[in-house]
């Protein structure tokens, strides 16, 4: 019996780990899109992802206003756009 206690208990440990993984995997993929954009856009970007049914933004701007600005010209300009 406490063989099957130990194993559930491996089984634990390396889901665990794969989530482990899995999220040190999507924090190195942002840090990786936020450095190729840095290097592509040197005046700022923002980045709008969807990630496991969530949507995350980031941005390589430290102003939020500017970042604030930024989108809701976007959304201005899709607005526009749809209109048409």
């Amino acid at each position: 019996m406490s063989e099957v206690v130990n194993f559930l208990d491996v089984r634990d440990k390396l889901a665990a780990r794969k989530e482990e993984e899995g999220t040190q995997r999507y924090y190195d993929n942002h840090d990786d899109v936020l450095d190729l954009c840095d290097e592509l856009f040197p005046e700022g970007a923002v980045v709008i992802a969807v990630d496991e049914d969530e949507l995350q933004i980031s941005s390589t701007i430290e102003d939020s206003e500017v970042v604030y600005s930024m989108l809701f010209a976007a959304l201005k300009n899709l607005q526009d756009k749809m209109k048409e």
